[in-house]
């Protein structure tokens, strides 16, 4: 009985297993240039940034108003002058810690908002018709190099990685921040949360 040889088997194998490996990454290629192109995800994710902006102008708007009043309580002084010796108060002073949390509070309120405002304009930039159009190009000349097993050359991966990112990384970073913080917050929160929506 002849046994086939093993260092051809073995070379078959490897070859087919790299045969593989490249169509799942075509596939993986296809679907990116697919994704690239849906419009959906940029109103998903614009939604989400408009809700959070709309949420951290709020919460700006309502810190600052209690600020503006107790900074005025502050000012208030009270002169008094039992017997003939004056004595100012200032009692408003005793709600400075209160008055600096809640500039505090505002303060990150303000950033939260400008955070939002640099997202929203990633996403324009991001959603941008000929982003997704170069990068439907590198994708495919990355795809036509590993296909046919040559060398990819380094300046379009480079290409291909800022264009991945610019297309996909804010909407990513979106929906896993939104992930992240939903499953650490108490259970009984989490059921209210999923409830509203």
């Amino acid at each position: 009985m002849a046994y086939p040889d093993t260092w051809e088997t073995t070379r078959i194998k490897a070859s087919n297993l790299q045969f593989v490996q490249r169509l799942a990454w075509a596939a993986v290629v296809a679907i990116m240039v697919v994704y690239a192109w849906l419009v959906p995800l940029d109103s998903a994710a614009n939604q989400q940034v408009d809700a959070g902006l709309k949420r951290a102008l709020l919460s700006f708007a309502s810190a600052r108003a209690p600020n503006a009043i107790i900074s005025a309580v502050q000012g208030t002084e009270v002169a008094v002058e039992p017997a003939g010796i004056g004595v100012i108060f200032t009692a408003g002073q005793v709600l400075d810690p209160v008055n600096g949390l809640i500039e505090q509070f505002s303060d990150l309120m303000l950033i939260a908002s400008v955070s939002f405002g640099i997202q929203k304009v990633l996403i324009s930039i991001g959603s941008y018709w000929m982003v997704s159009l170069l990068l439907s190009l590198a994708l495919a000349g990355w795809a036509f190099f590993y296909l046919r097993m040559q060398s990819v050359s380094g300046w379009l991966t480079r290409l291909l990685v800022v264009l991945l990112r610019a297309r996909f990384a804010v909407r990513w970073w979106r929906s896993e921040a939104r992930n992240c913080s939903r499953n650490s917050w108490p259970p009984t929160i989490r059921q209210a949360s999923r409830s509203s929506i």
